[in-house]
Parts: C-alpha cells; structure tokens; sequence
C-alpha cells in the first residue's frame, strides 16, 4: 500500500514535469523544486521496498532517471542511483531499519537538498550520504549442517506478534521481513531435529541470523532428495546391486560408520572373507546363526534408523560375548554380562508399563535372543538354571 501510494504521486509529478498543457503550465512549480521532490519520492519509493529487487519497482526507477537534458542536476542522477542501490540492497539480503538511530541515519544520508555539481558541498556535506550503511540491517535467515558446515534448505515456522499471533511458513535460507515482529521460530522437519528460538532473546538483532541444525541418521538433504524417496527408511531390495558402503555414503560422513560398513559389512572384501569363521559362531552349537556380515548389516541398518549409532559397539560386544560362552567351558564374565542386560530390561519393561514408549538402545527382540541362546548353550552342557545362577553368584 505504501509503494502503491508513492507511486502515485511519482506519476502526479512526471506529468506536471512533461506535459506542456496550460493547466499542467499553471500548476507547475519551479524546475529544481519539482525534481526535488522527484528524488525525493523516488527515495521513499526504495526505502519502502528497500532489499527486495522488485522488477517493477527497478523499471519504474530506469524510466526516472532516463531522462538526461540541462534541467537534470547531478544531484538528481545520484538520488536516482541511490534508490536503485537501495532496492537490490546488500544483493537483496539486506533491509533497512527501523529503529530511532536508524532513521536519525538515513535523514542524515537523504537530506533532500540534493547537489548541482559533484564538488557541491554548500547545503549538505556530500560525506553524510554514507550514513545510510548504519542504517542496514540483515534480514536473511541462513540454515547450516553443524556436521558439513554447508548451507542446507529446512522448513521452519515463525511466530509474529506478540498479543494476535500468526504462523508463518518459510524454506531457509530466505528473507525475513518485519523480524522485530517475530516471537518464535522452530524446525518443522522429519529429517531434521527439533530446534526451537526464542527471538526476544536475540542479542544482535541486525546481524545475519544462522540456524544451526543436525540431520538425522538415515535422511538426505533437500536438495540430494526433494520428495524423500531415498531415505534409508524406504530403501528396499538393498542398494539397488551396489554394496552396503555405497549405500551408508550418501547418508552420513561419519569414518567410524563408513569404516565399519566397509570392513564388516562389504561381502566382498578379503579381510572380512579371511576372518570370517573365527567370528561366526556355528549353528550347531547356539549360535545366532547369522553371518557376520548380515548381522552387522542388520544392527548398521537398526541403529542409523533409530538414532542409535553409539549402540554398534554394544551389539557387537554381546555378540562376542555369546561367542566366547559359545566356545570357553568358564565364561562366567560373559554369563554375567547378558544376565545383567536381561535383568535390566525385565525391570525397564516392568517400571514403564503404560508410559509412553521410548526407544531402547538394545532391541528387545535382540536381548531376547540372547538370552535363549545362552539357555541352549548350558543345556546342552548339563546345567540347569539353578546351577548356573548359583555358580554365577559365587563367582
């Protein structure tokens, strides 16, 4: 509405400064008064739609400033400049402010008494017009990876106002207008976790506002993958004839994950081929059962869905730890670790009953397992679970 109504006027004062009609003759002020206010208005125009780069408001400003006959000064040139540099402010990522000292600045920059020549320093010291730049504020609002460090596209809501609240939605990076009205801002995103700012606690309201976030373990960027059709969640059929280290790639840039996707879950690699038996426990005997390879990709493929990749190693050590009872006739230590994960899980699931459900770290399925196993493997001995749970206390 305001650009709308300045434009207005613009276009009164280009017809009493072109029209030679005698009503227009009558009406018409001095010359220099009249591009006076031409500038003027052609400043107000850019100041309300300063960092925005409209397009119809830069024709506008080109059609002012094509003029160029005795009538026109070097100060109306510059004014006509300055409007436009105005309008693509900061490369369109800038906007002016709002505050006391901010237009204290920008009357001091616009004063309207506007040059005749570049050497004219009698009305207002040519100096001042710089006094603009304290006037700028940053209004792009820029997500980054905490993880790449790079500039990542994430929808987030905002909150303006304080008494009537309405909900914006936005796709950083973008501009953010009117941000002294904003209360609120979070992440509204699957991939990413949940971040939440409080606005009013902005120490530096004019500097360039940076929104930290962290993708979640099996997602892509929007930008790798726009309609979420390639996370691991809907990955089926492996990866797609490649192996699981090309897969996990595109997912994360963690060494210690690539690593172990590619040494132990890679059929194809000769270390894991090498040393294959000695891990793989025999099925005769109350294994698990599963390859080495299957079950790493099994618990890889777990724990980057769930948000647990520090649960690798646990899994691994149980896995072991059934090994080695698996093997050793004294693996009391080994008894004595799973016996501590069953217990702990009994009583989770005894003291959580109706609360709301929460991830655990081992999967009870896994625990499960476990546990029958070792139950086969001690039959198969000659104990009983009196026996065993009398020796483990002793020991």
């Amino acid at each position: 509405r305001a650009a709308s109504a300045i434009i207005s006027h613009i276009m009164d004062f280009c017809k009493l400064r072109e029209e030679n009609d005698p009503v227009s003759q009558a009406q018409r002020p001095e010359k220099p008064i009249l591009e006076m206010c031409l500038c003027c208005a052609a400043l107000a125009l850019a100041m309300v739609m300063a960092g925005t780069g409209d397009l119809d408001t830069l024709r506008f400003l080109r059609a002012l400033r094509w003029r160029c006959d005795g009538d026109v000064r070097y100060g109306s040139h510059m004014a006509f400049g300055s409007a436009i540099g105005l309008l693509f402010l900061g490369g369109g990522r800038c906007t002016l402010g709002q505050d006391p000292e901010d237009i204290a600045a920008l009357l001091i920059a616009f004063f309207p008494r506007f040059p005749a020549t570049t050497s004219d320093n009698q009305y207002h010291l040519q100096a001042l017009r710089h006094c603009y730049a304290l006037a700028v504020k940053c209004s792009e609002l820029v997500a980054i990876d905490i993880d790449t460090r790079e500039e990542v596209f994430v929808p987030i809501e905002i909150d303006f106002g304080h008494t009537m609240k309405e909900t914006s939605q936005l796709t950083a990076p973008c501009l953010l207008l009117n941000r002294d009205d904003m209360t609120q801002m979070r992440i509204v995103s699957e991939r990413y976790y949940q971040v939440n700012l409080d606005m009013a606690q902005q120490s530096t309201p004019g500097s360039q506002l940076r929104l930290f976030v962290k993708k979640k373990s099996g997602h892509l960027t929007y930008l790798q993958d726009p309609h979420a059709l390639r996370s691991l969640l809907v990955q089926t059929g492996g990866s797609g004839g490649g192996s699981t280290l090309d897969l996990i790639k595109s997912f994360t840039e963690d060494n210690v994950v690539l690593a172990y996707a590619k040494y132990l879950c890679d059929s194809d690699n000769e270390i894991l081929k090498k040393n294959a038996r000695s891990f793989i426990p025999k099925q005769n005997t109350g294994g698990i059962g599963f390859t080495i390879e299957e079950f790493c990709t099994d618990i890889l493929h777990e724990c980057l869905t769930q948000e647990k990749p520090d649960a690798i190693p646990m899994y691994l050590s149980l896995r072991n730890s059934l090994v080695s009872i698996d093997r050793e006739k004294r693996a009391i230590g080994n008894v004595w670790d799973i016996r501590l994960v069953r217990t702990y899980y009994q009583a989770k699931n005894r003291l959580c009953t109706g609360c709301s459900a929460t991830k655990s770290l081992i999967g009870a399925d896994f625990v499960a397992l476990l546990c029958e196993k070792v139950d086969n493997i001690l039959a198969c001995r000659g104990f009983d679970d009196v026996q065993v749970f009398s020796h483990v206390w002793i020991c």
